[in-house]
């Protein structure tokens, strides 16, 4: 189950969870559903070791719910029903200059 983390320029971060870890948490919490234990991690584990998180409430989404393919990532946009869809308004930024 992926974690989206919405930031502040509308842009969308995704975080996956290691299955294995994933596994091991369960054991050591079996009364929490799945999503709890996802949430849990998200919000103790991965936001205080990155800064730019503070603040921000993890989403999350069903696996199936990701585009294919990441080639326009940067117009990614999670909708009421917390599903990803690309948004043709935003502009399509170019990859950044090798150099």
């Amino acid at each position: 189950m992926p974690i989206i983390w919405r930031l502040p320029d509308g842009r969308l971060e995704i975080e996956r969870i290691a299955p294995k870890v994933l596994d091991h948490e369960q054991r050591l919490h079996p009364e929490e559903t799945v999503a709890q234990t996802v949430e849990r991690i998200a919000l103790t584990m991965i936001r205080p070791k990155r800064a730019y998180l503070a603040g921000l409430t993890p989403v999350l989404v069903v696996e199936a719910s990701l585009p294919a393919t990441r080639v326009r990532r940067n117009q990614w946009r999670l909708n009421r029903a917390n599903e990803i869809v690309v948004d043709p308004t935003v502009p399509d930024t170019p990859p950044p200059a090798r150099g």
